[in-house]
């Protein structure tokens, strides 16, 4: 999601993260490329994060609060800066799909193992 703030590009987004096997998402705002607040991946369905981040004209606060995923494939987001909205909507989630990737995986493992044990065959 992008939008502008006195003249800067703002981007808001979000992306699954490897350290927590796919399943937490952070959101991130870039103001002209420079990152200014990374949620970090919160478990949690909804949230806020708040940062103070410095411009050539000083001091500003940035605030981003999301609402809950859908299947985690995009988030609805809103974002303030200096207690004024810039933007709202839905942020897609990078690489949204690994989540399922990975519980398929898991599924398939547990079924395959559990057709094995009910069929009687063993890895002996």
């Amino acid at each position: 999601m992008e939008c502008t703030w006195h003249g800067h590009r703002i981007v808001v987004e979000a992306y699954k993260l490897a350290r927590r096997a796919w399943i937490t998402t952070s959101i991130d705002v870039l103001v002209d490329g420079n990152p200014v607040l990374k949620s970090g991946g919160k478990v949690q369905l909804t949230g806020t994060c708040s940062e103070i981040f410095r411009q050539q004209d000083g001091d500003h606060s940035v605030d981003l609060s999301w609402g809950n995923s859908f299947w985690g494939a995009s988030f609805p987001v809103t974002l303030t800066i200096d207690g004024v909205e810039i933007c709202s909507g839905r942020v897609r989630v990078r690489r949204w799909y690994l989540q399922w990737l990975l519980c398929t995986v898991a599924l398939g493992i547990c079924l395959v193992s559990l057709w094995a044990e009910l069929a009687g065959i063993t890895t002996q």
